[in-house]
């Protein structure tokens, strides 16, 4: 791909996901703070909203993320992948996700974070209106209720950090990230 259609097709995702600020600013208070090593931003389709990351996404690896949260059961026992390294989950909660790869004290410890943008949020509720104004059938209604309910729109944070950091300072960390630059 050349560069030119490269920066058109940055301009093109930036067009469509609108950030607080920019990449450049984000990136810079990860980097000042030291804490995190990678972090990705990605939505409920899996595209990417943002990348503190040296080494090319695989985007089967993030498809994965995506249904981390159905299943307990299934999340702990696969455990998650990322850049081929393997990651043991040991805990689940309903909005994060976390594990290590080797031994406490050792090796890169991995946390995935789902939250909603308040934006789309509004709009949501903003078309919800515009539906109740509009008189339309009952079958339609329902209809569209349970197309909603079937695909909640997440955003998902998936970072990785190392000792000295530990999962209590980095993902409380990461969690105000997301709220002053994502959220």
């Amino acid at each position: 791909m050349k560069k030119d259609e490269k920066k058109n097709e940055k301009e093109k995702k930036d067009e469509k996901f609108v950030l607080k600020f920019s990449v450049e600013e984000i990136e810079k208070q990860i980097m000042l703070d030291e804490k995190l090593e990678k972090v990705i931003i990605f939505n409920s389709d899996g595209e990417i909203i943002f990348s503190y990351d040296q080494e090319p996404i695989n985007q089967d690896e993030i498809k994965e993320y995506l249904h981390a949260f159905d299943s307990y059961d299934n999340t702990v026992g696969k455990g998650f992948v990322l850049h081929g390294l393997d990651y043991v989950v040991y805990r689940f909660y309903d909005t994060l996700i976390y594990g290590r790869n080797g031994n406490e004290g050792e090796g890169p410890g991995i946390c995935l974070y789902r939250f909603k943008k308040e934006e789309e949020e509004k709009e949501k509720e903003k078309e919800k209106e515009k539906e109740k104004e509009k008189e339309k059938k009952e079958k339609e209604k329902e209809k569209e209720e349970k197309k909603e309910e079937k695909k909640e729109n997440y955003w998902f944070g998936l970072i990785t950090y190392t000792f000295p950091i530990v999962s209590s300072c980095a993902i409380p960390y990461f969690q105000q990230i997301c709220e002053k630059f994502f959220i």
